[in-house]
């Protein structure tokens, strides 16, 4: 990706850094267990999960919730669920590479997901993101989601920090997978860049 005046690039986790999801590893080591508990959080209680994003409930309370509503034991399926946190990939193995190159020719890299907070208290430690990225910018932190706007039109997820940043939307870009995120990122003023099955974020990048 090289763009003129381009000083900040926002990426997507979900669907476009990587395409982990919960309990992912049980797919293969018990896939009964592994249905069940996707079934539970994103079917029974998949309501609750915007909620869980916008930092109004925590991962024991949702968990919790999934235990119950599964049957099965609290410390067993939290313990699977913070595993799988903890050993997320990226879509790509040269993803890192590719960011510190942008980074490298001083553009910030910033990750901007709509997320819960298992995102920063467990995978941003876990894979490095840290030290990885500029910055993480989690909804679940921000009480936000990409595509919330207050009643003056301002983005509840980007307005603070691109007033902190100091610079115009056209010193931004976000790289994302959602048609609607398009349509935030549109109305804020900074460049889209949307990832599919053929333009994948290693493209762009």
């Amino acid at each position: 990706m090289n763009r003129g005046g381009i000083q900040e690039v926002f990426i997507d986790w979900y669907k476009t850094l990587s395409t982990s999801v919960f309990w992912e590893h049980l797919a293969e080591e018990n896939a009964d267990l592994y249905s069940t508990l996707s079934n539970s959080l994103f079917g029974t209680l998949g309501q609750q999960v915007n909620l869980w994003m916008r930092g109004t409930v925590t991962s024991e309370q949702i968990i919790g919730r999934v235990a119950q509503n599964a049957n099965l034991s609290y410390d067993t399926v939290y313990a699977e669920f913070v595993r799988s946190c903890q050993s997320m990939k990226f879509v790509a193995p040269e993803v890192p590479l590719l960011v510190a190159a942008l980074r490298g020719r001083g553009v910030r890299v910033v990750i901007a997901t709509d997320n819960m907070d298992s995102f920063g208290r467990f995978t941003v430690p876990a894979m490095g993101l840290s030290g990885m990225f500029d910055e993480v910018l989690n909804s679940s932190d921000l009480k936000a989601l990409k595509d919330d706007f207050d009643a003056g039109g301002r983005s509840l997820f980007f307005h603070d920090y691109m007033l902190k940043r100091g610079m115009t939307p056209e010193q931004y870009f976000l790289i994302d997978d959602s048609e609607s995120t398009r349509a935030s990122a549109e109305r804020i003023g900074i460049g889209y860049l949307q990832v599919t099955a053929e333009n994948t974020l290693v493209h762009y990048l």
